[in-house]
């Protein structure tokens, strides 16, 4: 695979309950340029940040060389197609992509360059947040947060993030200022570097 020239976009990795789907609000109220990229789904719909496809659809796309990233959760299948990233940095919009580990995030960035951007959480706190937006199951919330942030510690000395941001320590608008700053500077740097975050605590 050739790698894409230019800086595509931000990816945001986190445990749950970390501010994914907020924080990528708040970026696109703080700048309209920066706007989700719907993830392709194979299953059942559930929310607005996946685009529903089925099997034959997804192997479609696969066989045109369209999808740069394929990732199954047990019977759920997860894709993104290189296209909707393509047509909208021709449209000057900047692509913000949910990521659901750090072995997905390392096949992105072989792909191109993005702003990769750790959004970190206490366990406490997700555990707060997950009752107060009322997730059915939270022991489940939980064992994600678990896998999550052992997955991260083993990854989190590779350099992976250029920005390490503890979202329970700021406002939402903080971080989303945050990640639209270090967009921009990392657009001006020919090698992709010099950006650092606070680390997070646990």
């Amino acid at each position: 695979m050739v790698k894409r020239g230019g800086l595509r976009g931000v990816l945001l990795l986190g445990p749950p309950a970390g501010g994914k789907s907020t924080i990528t609000q708040a970026l696109h109220d703080l700048d309209p340029r920066f706007v989700l990229l719907r993830v392709l789904r194979v299953g059942v719909e559930r929310g607005e940040e996946y685009h529903v496809i089925t099997e034959d659809q997804l192997q479609v796309l696969r066989a045109a060389g369209r999808i740069i990233l394929e990732t199954r959760n047990g019977d759920r299948g997860y894709a993104i197609d290189a296209h909707p990233i393509d047509h909208m940095t021709t449209a000057e919009l900047i692509p913000v992509v949910h990521v659901a580990n750090c072995a997905d995030l390392r096949s992105l960035t072989s792909w191109a360059d993005w702003l990769s951007v750790l959004l970190w959480v206490p366990r406490e706190v997700c555990e707060q947040r997950a009752r107060r937006r009322g997730d059915p199951d939270v022991a489940e919330t939980l064992k994600a947060w678990e896998e999550a942030a052992a997955d991260i510690a083993e990854h989190e000395c590779d350099g992976l993030f250029h920005l390490r941001l503890t979202t329970s320590r700021m406002t939402i608008e903080e971080a989303a200022g945050q990640i639209a700053d270090a967009f921009t500077v990392l657009g001006r740097s020919p090698s992709r570097e010099g950006i650092a975050g606070q680390r997070p605590t646990a």
